[in-house]
């Protein structure tokens, strides 16, 4: 929303793109890939929404702010939790609405100045300056924004050094973290000979798949780099020989990696879940109960720890579903209607 606010009637974006941006990581890496039955190696990097919540651009650590301000004040549990109490707001209301209106101005009328230092300007014009708000309320907010990384005096007073870019349609999509960025480094060939030494001579060979036919007589195609099991010892199918057109196969070493605690396959508890995920993103057999009198046993969540914390820092949510009503008829709209006839 707050991007949409600061484009202009032609679809274009006039800011610093370093104060609108996530923070992201990014990694390269190599993958095969089959196009027009041309079969490639190409480096590609890929890009992480960073989980440090003091990185990314002003604009998104503001966000999040707002977020947990949100929360503040409708007396939900924020990451200044351990405040207890404490953490929650009485009377002062920073909403979205009201940061949507100073980014139009912005857009008009305030660009010869960083988004940090013009909004700072605000927030402490309408409500760090204020008496009308309590000590209390208006110093939460600063901690709210210090916890994200906005020191509101400190942009005002040292206003930072910015450069203003004009971004396309595009350029702003690749902003957000819901769009997945890939970009191609380099691509080649994957080469379609090889030279391999079995039992001391050397034979040339042609990377293409073969009939292969399994110890239990399963008959299938195989391809290069692909494992085939026999006797118990995994091999690695590399091609076919030009001398006499026989598989070339050569045996793996198989290294054995140490167990992580918690697995993907084995998964983590309901509990743990929830604790991670928190009362706002996570659904589970309660909820149905609560919803429709449904019991669920709830099946094995096949995530990390790991996976569920970027998850949750992504905004996305954990949601058991059921597609059968508490007497084991389909959970139908109709049968929700009925079910829930109060409440709708």
């Amino acid at each position: 929303m707050f991007l949409g606010a600061l484009i202009d009637e032609n679809g274009r974006l006039r800011a610093s793109k370093k104060e609108i941006a996530p923070g992201y990581t990014y990694e390269e890496k190599t993958e095969t890939v089959k196009i027009e039955g041309q079969t490639l190696d190409r480096k590609v990097k890929l890009r992480h929404l960073e989980t440090k919540e003091s990185e990314g651009g002003f604009l998104w650590r503001l966000s999040n702010a707002l977020n947990e301000l949100n929360k503040s004040y409708s007396h939900k549990p924020t990451v200044l939790n351990a405040r207890g109490e404490a953490q929650f707001l009485k009377d002062l209301v920073l909403d979205i609405g009201t940061v949507l209106k100073w980014l139009g101005d912005y857009r008009t009328v305030g660009r010869k100045k960083s988004l940090e230092c013009y909004i700072s300007e605000r927030i402490e014009a309408e409500f760090l300056s204020k008496a009308a708000y309590t000590q209390d309320d208006r110093q939460l907010l600063k901690d709210f924004l210090k916890h994200y990384s906005i020191d509101v005096q400190k942009a005002i007073d040292n206003p930072p050094f910015i450069e203003m870019e004009i971004l396309t349609q595009g350029d702003i999509g690749l902003l957000s973290p819901r769009v997945i960025y890939k970009e191609v480094l380099s691509q080649e060939p994957v080469l379609a000979e090889g030279v391999a030494i079995i039992e001391g001579k050397r034979e040339e060979f042609l990377r293409v798949p073969t009939r292969w036919t399994d110890e239990n007589g399963r008959k299938s195609v195989i391809q290069p780099g692909e494992k085939i099991e026999r006797g118990g010892v995994t091999y690695e199918y590399r091609g076919l020989a030009k001398s006499d057109n026989m598989p070339i196969i050569e045996r793996v070493e198989i290294v054995t990696k140490k167990a992580r605690s918690k697995s993907p396959e084995s998964g983590i508890s309901l509990k743990e879940a929830s604790e991670i995920m928190g009362p706002e993103y996570f659904f589970g057999p309660d909820a149905l109960r609560k919803a429709f009198g449904v019991e669920v046993q709830a099946p094995t969540i096949r995530f990390t720890n790991q996976e569920l914390q970027e998850a949750r820092a992504r905004g996305e949510m954990l949601i058991l579903r059921t597609d059968k009503a508490s007497d084991g008829s389909n959970l139908s709209m109709k049968k929700m209607v009925e079910h829930c006839q109060a409440a709708f």
